[in-house]
C-alpha cells in the first residue's frame, strides 16, 4: 500500500467504529480505472469512473464463472478474484478550476466478524459470500446526510435485488441482529483506500478557498462515498477461513493476517502489483488523468444539499452545472436587500441577486476576499467560480484612497 510521508487520505466505506479486523486483504494500485460497473451497469458504460481492485477479467458483462477465471489479481489473497470498485478521486485546482486525477495508492478490505450469528458473539457462525453474490454499500447521488455503508445481512435468496435490498444493515452502529427478512449473517466488508494528497501540495492554497478534492460522481462534499462488491471467491476456501482462522490466542490471526490463516495463499505487494486487466472497455478521447476542464464524463459538480442529478455516460451537451435543489434559497440571510437593479459589467454566467447592505467587520460572503483595482463583476464571478464558491458579491472598501477599487467576496463552500 502506498503511503506518504508528507499526507495521505484514507477513505473508509464502512459505519463509524473501530476496525477490528478478522482478516485483510490488501490489494495493489488498482487494476483499471475506467466506466465500467457491472453491478449497476451491465453491458454498458457506467455513469462516473471508478478505481477498481481485483481479479483482472473484470468487465461489464461479467459472471462469476468469468470472474474466476481471472489469471491473477490486484490483491495478495489469490484465492480472492473478487472485484472491489469505489468512485476515483480528483483535485480541483482552485486558481483555474483544472482537474486532475489523484493517485491511488491502494485498498485495503477488512473482512470483520460483525454480529450476533458469529461465533464470538454465540452464533452459529457466519456464511461465505455465496457465487454470483454482488452488493453496493452508500449512494452516489446522496449529497447532505451520512448514508450506512457495511451490509452484514442476506435474505438467504437473492444473489442481488435493485437497491441492494437483498442485504441489510445489522441492529446496532456496527454490530447487532439481522432483521427477519435478511436472517443469514455474513462477513462485514471494512474498505479503506489511500490517496495521495501530496501529489498536489504545491498547488494546495487552503486559506480562503474550499476543499479542492472532489469524486468522480460530481461529488465534492463526501456524502455520495460509496463502494461495490463482486464477489469472486472460492467458497470453500472462504468459508473454511470463517470457520478457522479466528483463534485470539493466534496472534496472526487475532492481527487480522491474512497470511496467518492456512486456507489462504498470500503473495507479496509485488507481485499482485503485476496483474494487469485483460480488456479496458470504456475510453473517452480527453483521457482520465488531467488537468482536465470537466471531471470524466458527464458529471458536473452538485453541492446539494438535494440528491445529485446522475448524468448517463455519453450525456451531450452536458450541463455546466446540476439542477437547483427545490426548496432551496440563494438569497443572503444575514444582509438586507436594498436594489435589484442590474449592475454594469454583469457577468456572463450564474443569477443575478440583487443589491445587498452588510457590515465591513461580518461580511455575509466571508470565505474569501480580495482587492484589484481592474476588479469587475464578470472577472468576480468567474474567479470565485474557479475557486468552488457559489455565491460571488463586488462592493465599495471602506478606504480613503483616491483611486476607487472594487473589492470581491465569496461565500460558502459550492460552486456557482
Amino acid at each position: 500500500m502506498f503511503t506518504s510521508s508528507l499526507s495521505s487520505l484514507v477513505v473508509a466505506a464502512t459505519t463509524f467504529g473501530a476496525a477490528n479486523a478478522f482478516f485483510k486483504v490488501a490489494c495493489t494500485l488498482p487494476i483499471v480505472q475506467e466506466f465500467v460497473d457491472p453491478i449497476l451497469s451491465p453491458g454498458v458504460a457506467s455513469q462516473h469512473l471508478h478505481s477498481v481492485h481485483g481479479g483482472n477479467n473484470f468487465s461489464m458483462n461479467q459472471t462469476y464463472t468469468t470472474l474466476r477465471e481471472s489469471s491473477c489479481t490486484s490483491c495478495e489473497v489469490t484465492n480472492d478474484l473478487s472485484n472491489y470498485w469505489v468512485p476515483t478521486l480528483y483535485f480541483k485546482d482552485p486558481l483555474n478550476g483544472t482537474f486532475t486525477k489523484v493517485p491511488n495508492g491502494g485498498l485495503l478490505v477488512y473482512y470483520e466478524n460483525r454480529g450476533n450469528g458469529d461465533t464470538s458473539n454465540g452464533g452459529a457462525g457466519l456464511t461465505a459470500f455465496p457465487p454470483g453474490f454482488r452488493m453496493l454499500s452508500g449512494n452516489a447521488a446522496k449529497r447532505a446526510q451520512i448514508y450506512p455503508i457495511g451490509q452484514g445481512s442476506q435474505d438467504g435468496v437473492n444473489l442481488w435485488l435493485p437497491g441492494s435490498a437483498h442485504v441489510s444493515y445489522l441492529s446496532g452502529l456496527d454490530n447487532g441482529v439481522c432483521d427477519d427478512a435478511h436472517p443469514v449473517y455474513l462477513m462485514h466488508l471494512f474498505y479503506e483506500v489511500t490517496w495521495d494528497l501530496s501529489s498536489f501540495r504545491s498547488q494546495w492554497v487552503p486559506q480562503g478557498y474550499p476543499w479542492p478534492f472532489v469524486y468522480s460522481n460530481s461529488d465534492p462534499t463526501g456524502f455520495g462515498w460509496h463502494g461495490d462488491f463482486y464477489n469472486g471467491w472460492d467458497q470453500t476456501v472462504l468459508q473454511n477461513a470463517i470457520n478457522n482462522c479466528n483463534d485470539p490466542n493466534n496472534p496472526g490471526q487475532a492481527g487480522g493476517l491474512a497470511s496467518a490463516c492456512p486456507y489462504l495463499t498470500v503473495v507479496d505487494g509485488g507481485t499482485a502489483g503485476e496483474c494487469t486487466i485483460k480488456n479496458v472497455e470504456v475510453t473517452q478521447p480527453q483521457g482520465i488523468n488531467g488537468p482536465l476542464a470537466t471531471l470524466p464524463g458527464c458529471n458536473p459538480l452538485q453541492y446539494g444539499p438535494c440528491d445529485a442529478t446522475l448524468y448517463p455516460f455519453g450525456t451531450s451537451p452536458c450541463p455546466a452545472t446540476g439542477p437547483a435543489c427545490a426548496g432551496t434559497t440563494t438569497t443572503a440571510t444575514s444582509a438586507s436587500q436594498t436594489t435589484s437593479s442590474l449592475p454594469t459589467g454583469t457577468a456572463t454566467s450564474g443569477t443575478y441577486l440583487g443589491c445587498y447592505v452588510d457590515s465591513g467587520s461580518a461580511r455575509t460572503l466571508a470565505s474569501y476576499t480580495t482587492t484589484n483595482n481592474a476588479m469587475t463583476n464578470p472577472l468576480c464571478v468567474q474567479t470565485c467560480s474557479n475557486m468552488g464558491y457559489m455565491f460571488a458579491g463586488t462592493g465599495e472598501p471602506v478606504a480613503t484612497d483616491v483611486q476607487d477599487r472594487l473589492l470581491f467576496f465569496a461565500g460558502l463552500t459550492t460552486s456557482i
